[in-house]
């Protein structure tokens, strides 16, 4: 899933496993969720100035509300969530890792 943008390096097996929100290689991406396992009906990531000079998170957002974090829940995954994106040429260092 590295190449959406999503990451977690315990491979899904903590018990509330985490992604790690990192450089996606696509503008919009969206995960069609099956709902005989999952709350939500689809998974959407859109991503802003992306280019291959801006591999910098700059802000996210999750439905629209501002994320201070680089990690985000499965739950909120499998719930159906809109992650935005924001990418740019250097770190954006107040982003908690």
């Amino acid at each position: 899933m590295a190449g959406i943008g999503l990451f977690d390096v315990k491979g899904l097996t903590a018990i509330d496993p985490k992604f790690q929100i990192g450089s996606p290689i696509f503008d919009k991406i969206e995960i069609e969720l099956n709902k005989d396992y999952y709350r939500g009906g689809k998974f959407t990531i859109e991503v802003e100035n992306n280019s291959t000079e801006n591999i910098y998170v700059q802000s996210i957002s999750k439905n629209g509300k501002e994320r201070s974090s680089v990690f985000m829940p499965f739950e909120d995954i499998v719930n159906g969530e809109i992650l935005k994106i924001k990418m740019g040429n250097e770190p954006n260092l107040n982003l908690k890792n």
